[in-house]
């Protein structure tokens, strides 16, 4: 999901209000984020972030082998995210 929000849960250097309320958002409903520390999930001329979250419930938690950022570029300012 672009959610637009910063935590250091899913590799952000900084946590701001709205990466707070989205990691009790994800508490509440029992979500854990996949995301690893592959970099910067948004990269435009006005910067780079670490918006993009990939979020799972406990059932599908142990299906995710992998969460990676491939190196090829999409045709986005967002980064493509794979799972396997």
């Amino acid at each position: 999901m672009d959610a637009n929000s910063k935590s250091e849960v899913w590799f952000s250097p900084v946590t701001d209000s709205r990466g707070i309320k989205l990691c009790e958002f994800f508490s509440t409903f029992q979500l854990f984020t996949v995301n690893e520390d592959y970099g910067p999930t948004f990269c435009a001329d006005q910067g780079t972030s670490y918006i993009d979250i990939t979020a799972v419930r406990h059932n599908v938690l142990g299906l995710v082998e992998r969460w990676f950022i491939p190196d090829y570029d999409s045709l986005s300012d967002h980064r493509m995210i794979f799972l396997r």
